[in-house]
């Protein structure tokens, strides 16, 4: 595959909105979107690899030949044509945000980082029932991620076995390891779910400019049609949506229990003051 074709990278945490990203982007640049190829529900035999921590300068040869292995055709034939048709490549991955500047320094993608606010993020895991259980214990059992990161938190982190609180302290340990990497790459994009619901061919357009690329008309076409409500047959996995509806529906969703036991377990990582300063309190 040549990679004289844009190359992206979109992640995030599960349930950010970065299906929809990746989607419209790759439809606005006619691009061959590649899907989570580090998620354990498609990969079994891929489940060690779910929320590594790999910094620069790691070397980790398991974890990259995967990544090689999703940019290299010859294996799929059938995506051959569409990758030799493909004026951008798109690789989206939710399971392999914590290893976002490990492959920066190996592929130079463009980067785009995507957040949720943490009551919609986690009012849309109860929707889909996702299993909340292990998911802080990921952070927790890797030493590097906690020396390097996480360690003034760690009593935190063990505080409540509630599943709102953890899904608080998933989202915000998450989302503060990805912040402070990001903060050394001002060439990659932060960008909020809400701020791309509000208007979304504005949000697009600028999120490309941002990479020196345009918003085209297929771009503004996927964005038209994907506009709408669910249809019978589709899940909530689906890439359709009322965008206007999304920043808010978590309030008709969520407990004021619920919401306190969230807002408990990301308050000290200290990004709904950097990100939903209107959430605080």
């Amino acid at each position: 595959m040549s990679r004289r074709k844009p190359l992206f990278f979109v992640t995030g945490l599960p349930r950010s909105g970065s299906s929809w990203t990746a989607a419209a982007i790759t439809a606005a640049l006619q691009g061959l979107l590649i899907y989570e190829p580090y998620n354990a529900e498609f990969h079994p035999e891929r489940r060690a690899f779910e929320m590594r921590y790999l910094p620069a300068g790691a070397d980790d040869a398991p974890f990259l030949s995967i990544f090689k292995r999703e940019l290299s055709t010859p294996w799929r034939p059938r995506r051959m044509l569409k990758a030799m048709r493909a004026k951008a490549i798109i690789l989206k991955d939710v399971h392999a945000g914590l290893a976002t500047e490990y492959i920066w320094e190996q592929f130079r993608p463009n980067i785009v980082i995507i957040i949720r606010n943490p009551f919609a993020f986690a009012a849309s895991w109860q929707r889909v029932n996702f299993n909340t259980n292990q998911r802080v214990d990921l952070l927790l059992n890797q030493p590097r991620l906690i020396a390097d990161h996480l360690a003034p938190f760690v009593d935190h982190m063990h505080a409540s076995s509630d599943s709102f609180y953890r899904l608080g302290v998933f989202w915000g340990a998450s989302y503060f390891v990805m912040q402070r990497i990001a903060a050394k790459h001002p060439e990659w994009a932060w960008v909020t779910h809400e701020s791309l619901c509000v208007d979304p061919e504005t949000g697009f357009a600028n999120l490309l400019t941002h990479f020196g690329l345009q918003q085209t008309a297929r771009g503004r076409a996927f964005l038209q049609s994907h506009n709408r409500p669910l249809r019978p047959d589709e899940t909530a996995f689906s890439v359709s949506r009322v965008a206007a509806d999304q920043p808010d529906k978590w309030r008709d969703e969520l407990t004021p229990d619920q919401v306190e036991a969230i807002r408990s377990g990301c308050v000290p990582f200290e990004l709904l003051e950097a990100f939903y300063p209107d959430l605080v309190t």
